[in-house]
């Protein structure tokens, strides 16, 4: 996808999207290299660093969003996320008549597969990384009552998400309490999505590269390689088709 799509490059987004990765990651970078200590945190230049770089995403974003707003007025203007509906829809139940019941089956059962799928993925990767303990049976169960309610609204299989959970550790979340705050937030933003119009694709894209980063072991590609070459070259050979194509593809 990548090589195909490669003269369809906009250098301004290019250029801000990388600039947005750049900062990111060099802040990630300090953050590890000068962890915050009691010690340091008693000086006023560390203390005002430290706050400025726990808030890091939120900047960029502002920072971004202010200059896609200044590049439009001078007739520059990027892939923003524009106009977005407001409010929410009044709930009704799924037409199920309109559709086949073995036509349907075909098509929902994959999808609730990848969905449980990605969503045990995640978990099981940051229930490592946090040392929390997973409880499989109660998310199945949580999974369930989300899409018994998203149909009646019209929505989205819900599952896990690599990219958002990665970006929400990534900001210092830890705690389920993260959930209810972003729920509130996107409630707020409904119903003012006027301030998410000039917010730039490409500075969204930086956060979720720098985020998901953390996601990437170099060491389990090298350890599936010496235990298991087949394993490990099918891992990379995943990777690679993911990477330069699609997921699709690489599933």
């Amino acid at each position: 996808w990548l090589v195909t799509h490669l003269n369809e490059t906009d250098l301004t987004s290019l250029a801000l999207g990388g600039s947005a990765l750049f900062v990111l990651l060099l802040i990630k970078y300090l953050k590890r290299r000068f962890p915050a200590t009691p010690q340091r945190l008693s000086s006023r230049p560390f203390l005002v660093w430290h706050y400025i770089s726990s808030f890091s995403t939120l900047i960029v974003v502002l920072i971004g969003t202010v200059i896609s707003k200044a590049l439009s007025k001078r007739g520059s203007s990027l892939h923003v996320l524009g106009s977005l509906p407001s409010g929410f829809s009044l709930p009704s139940p799924p037409l199920l008549s309109r559709y086949p019941a073995g036509a349907m089956l075909v098509q929902a059962l994959p999808i609730a597969i990848l969905a449980y799928i990605e969503a045990v993925t995640i978990a099981k990767k940051y229930a490592a990384v946090f040392s929390y303990r997973l409880d499989l049976n109660q998310d199945l169960a949580g999974y369930s009552l989300a899409n018994l309610l998203s149909c009646m609204w019209g929505g989205v299989t819900p599952s896990g998400s690599f990219a958002r959970t990665a970006l929400s550790a990534e900001v210092g979340a830890r705690t389920s309490f993260t959930n209810i705050f972003t729920g509130g937030c996107v409630i707020i933003c409904l119903y003012n999505t006027q301030i998410l119009y000039h917010i730039p694709y490409c500075v969204l894209g930086a956060l979720v590269e720098s985020a998901m980063v953390n996601l990437i072991s170099f060491h389990e590609f090298y350890y599936a390689l010496r235990i298991a070459r087949t394993s490990g070259v099918l891992m990379v050979l995943t990777f690679l088709v993911t990477l330069l194509w699609s997921v699709e593809d690489g599933l």
